[in-house]
């Protein structure tokens, strides 16, 4: 994993809050440059889905299962970032990107404009959200910024490109189909 090339240099520059209608942002980038997580051979957990969606929304979650190595890095980015907004923050509560130490998974979103490869670096149409349980996959994560609504905070992350390494294998089978014989 490789988490804007070189997590130990240089410092992440936490903007002043802006205010929206709802929620508070505060844009992150280190020397400029946009906060970016390269990471490999993810499996898919759960496939993009919003809470009470109607199915056409243009956001949608998806959370990955991460090896321990990717955790890891990855809680020492979201370190990072808490302790350079920290004035940002505040009392709020932290809702971490991270899910399940013991099982780690993370938890980002993928937009319309997520660009979607096949495993020769092909560009293809974003698979029907179904095909995606289990799917092995390298993805392309921009930490956009810290979220502050009420007393709450977390990171705004998206996946803007994502290479499907490997379809799910099995199909499932029906366990009705020798019912009755």
């Amino acid at each position: 994993m490789a988490c804007a090339s070189d997590l130990e240099a240089p410092a992440i520059h936490v903007s002043p809050l802006s205010k929206g209608r709802k929620v508070e942002t505060a844009w992150l980038d280190i020397k400029g440059e946009p906060v970016y997580a390269s990471l490999t051979n993810l499996r898919v957990r759960f496939p993009p889905s919003v809470y009470n969606g109607t199915g056409q929304e243009t956001k949608k979650n998806v959370v990955f299962d991460l090896t321990m190595e990717d955790h890891k890095g990855l809680s020492e980015l979201e370190r990072r970032i808490r302790e350079a907004g920290a004035y940002a923050i505040g009392g709020a509560a932290w809702n971490s990107w991270l899910r399940d130490e013991d099982q780690p998974r993370l938890k980002v979103k993928v937009t319309e404009a997520t660009a979607y490869y096949d495993a020769a670096c092909q560009a293809i149409v974003c698979p029907p959200d179904e095909d995606w349980r289990g799917m092995v996959c390298n993805a392309r994560v921009l930490v956009k910024a810290l979220w502050v609504h009420n007393k709450s905070a977390g990171l705004l992350a998206e996946v803007t490109d994502l290479q499907v390494v490997e379809k799910p294998k099995a199909e499932r089978v029906c366990p009705f189909k020798s019912w009755g014989q």
